[in-house]
């Protein structure tokens, strides 16, 4: 069997935040083995645990750093995504929308709709001078202020 001595290979004086540093006893000088200030009672156990941990991640990193690698180096091979295959002409012709009809359109809609107005004030007018029709269009109006909520 192996036998394993585990270094602490460092420096200082103990004063940055560490779980075995202290001013008074700073890292350098604390033993593995079951020393004042440790988490565990067996310390070769816990840096056996923490180096096997270390040498994981380690291999972790540098599997996913050469994965980016690639990636990247893919990634730039590749180039753009989006190709342009022909480049963009304007039309000839303008097909929408067609302007000039919905003018016209809109002109005689308004003109329909202001017709129509005059038709009815003026049918309205000569009704009130009939008495049937006046009384008629009483009624009606009645009707209307009732519907509003006005009366």
């Amino acid at each position: 069997m192996i036998q394993v001595t585990p270094v602490i290979l460092c420096g200082g004086s103990g004063t940055r935040l560490w779980l075995l540093s202290r001013t008074r006893f700073p890292k350098q000088s604390g033993s593995l083995m079951g020393a004042a200030g440790q988490t565990s009672k067996d310390g070769k156990a816990d840096y056996i645990t923490n180096y096997r941990n270390f040498k994981y991640y380690e291999t972790l990193y540098e599997l996913f750093a050469k994965q980016y690698e690639l990636a990247r180096v893919d990634e730039s091979r590749e180039g753009a995504v989006i190709q342009v295959l022909d480049a963009a002409q304007p039309p000839e012709s303008k097909s929408k929308p067609k302007k000039a009809l919905i003018a016209i359109i809109a002109t005689l809609a308004s003109g329909f709709a202001l017709l129509l107005f005059v038709f009815v004030r003026q049918a309205l007018r000569n009704g009130s001078q009939d008495e049937e029709t006046a009384k008629k269009l009483a009624a009606i109006r009645a009707g209307w202020k009732r519907a509003i909520g006005k009366a």
